[in-house]
């Protein structure tokens, strides 16, 4: 290092040496090739890195299709499965070692079969006596073959998280949906999870506003100390909705 300004410059500092970890040095993947696919799978493979842990294997569909969790693997190949007829999808993979990951390769594909139907006909209704509690009904899919579906039931407070996992299965073609938060804006949608793999999900998610439960917990519980006593917690809440239909009580545990 030196020290420089528009008159002079100074020497030389007092040298340092550093040394990497040798394993943050992590090349990227080679030869990805698929070995094989079928209509919910597909089997992937390539060239193996030296001095790596592992491999992440981060699978991708766009909308309306769910989204799929990654996952590592400890040998030089992968079968990604769960996957839909008929749809495209991208696998990323990389190699790691301890904290450090190497850089992403991809490769695109096509599974074989015909695409799996979206759901249509999805409607909702708050029970109002309980008015946390929805149910939801919709029309049975028609296909090339005929089979005893199994649903996934989405639901969320956000589109970007309506694609995650799905919360509830079932066989029937309507389902009752209890626990949610009160006063909230939630976005449903159906999709096929079996037994051909997971379809898309519902192009139109159904909207509802749920409603007031004396029994629905309180929102925005914050704790906070007293600047000037230790001993004292200020403790803060929200009720379950703007505008409160019965009076309630609350009870506070520490």
């Amino acid at each position: 290092v030196r020290a420089r300004n528009g008159a002079a410059e100074s020497n030389d500092s007092r040298p340092q040496t550093l040394l990497f970890d040798e394993s943050s040095v992590i090349g990227s993947i080679q030869g990805l090739v698929i070995t094989s696919k079928n209509d919910r799978s597909v089997v992937l493979s390539w060239k193996p890195l030296n001095k790596v842990e592992g491999y992440r294997v981060y699978p991708r569909a766009n909308p309306p299709l769910p989204r799929l969790d990654s996952f590592i693997v400890t040998e030089n190949n992968v079968t990604v499965s769960n996957l839909s007829p008929g749809m495209t999808y991208v696998v990323e993979i990389c190699g790691f070692s301890k904290s450090f990951t190497g850089p992403k390769s991809s490769i695109s594909f096509t599974t074989d079969g015909l695409p799996l139907p979206e759901i249509s006909g999805l409607n909702g209704t708050v029970l109002k006596q309980h008015g946390t509690t929805v149910t939801l009904n919709w029309d049975a899919p028609k296909y090339s073959i005929k089979q005893h579906w199994d649903y996934g039931i989405y639901y969320a407070l956000n589109v970007q998280e309506l694609f995650d996992k799905p919360k509830l299965r079932t066989h029937n073609v309507n389902v009752t949906v209890s626990g949610l938060e009160a006063c909230e804006s939630y976005v449903f949608a159906v999709g096929l999870v079996g037994p051909l793999g997971s379809g898309p999900l519902s192009s139109h998610p159904y909207s509802i506003l749920t409603e007031f439960n004396p029994d629905a917990p309180p929102k925005n519980l914050h704790a906070t100390t007293d600047p000037t006593n230790e001993t004292r917690v200020l403790v803060t809440w929200q009720s379950s909705c703007p505008e409160m239909d019965t009076a309630v009580n609350y009870s506070v545990s520490l």
